[in-house]
């Protein structure tokens, strides 16, 4: 019953985003009655903080596994990228931006967490590339984390979604750009 709470929840969470939906929503979408809902969770947060962090293993496990494989860096840094993209698609703009800007501290806290563990896994794979010749040596692994961390700020400001039609188009100009450049090649 606990896991069927969950898919409801995150379906309706991906949807519609934390704030929008209510209990009573997820016992709906579950078939289940309020009291059934409080027997397995005391509330909605300590739902929410469930369902993100079983997000966020799975997210981890496929970006291990991608990682560990034996395939050459440029299909795994594609690879990495189409499922940051397959990852985004999956939930509407209000649920990125909830996480982003939550004022529930217990959110708020996980998040903070999460993209200090995700910084940490990302040092690992920049180094890693950098000794395999992948990434220029001369450039600074703190410089190369820091411009992905202004990334994540710009994901912090509300105005940036509004020139995106939906959280797959903003991650994959976000990827382009960081990548890529803005110039036109020549050919």
């Amino acid at each position: 019953m606990r896991e069927r709470i969950i898919i409801s929840a995150s379906t309706l969470f991906k949807k519609y985003g934390f704030k929008k939906v209510n209990v009573e929503d997820i016992c709906k979408e579950a078939g289940i009655s309020r009291v059934t809902f409080y027997k397995y969770f005391k509330n909605k947060i300590e739902l929410s903080l469930e369902y993100l962090q079983k997000l966020f293993d799975e997210n981890i496990s496929d970006y291990e596994k991608i990682i560990n494989s034996e395939i050459e860096f440029g299909e795994k840094l594609q690879k990495i990228i189409e499922l940051k993209l397959k990852t985004a698609g999956e939930f509407s703009m209000d649920f990125i931006k909830e996480l982003y800007y939550s004022d529930i501290p217990e959110v708020k806290s996980f998040f903070d967490e999460q993209i200090r563990l995700n910084q940490i896994r990302t040092i690992e794979f920049i180094e890693t590339a950098k000794n395999q010749n992948y990434i220029k040596p001369e450039i600074p692994t703190n410089y190369i984390l820091y411009r992905i961390n202004n990334v994540i700020k710009e994901l912090q400001d509300e105005k940036l979604y509004s020139f995106f039609s939906n959280s797959t188009e903003l991650t994959q100009t976000i990827i382009d750009t960081f990548f890529y450049g803005i110039i036109k090649n020549k050919q």
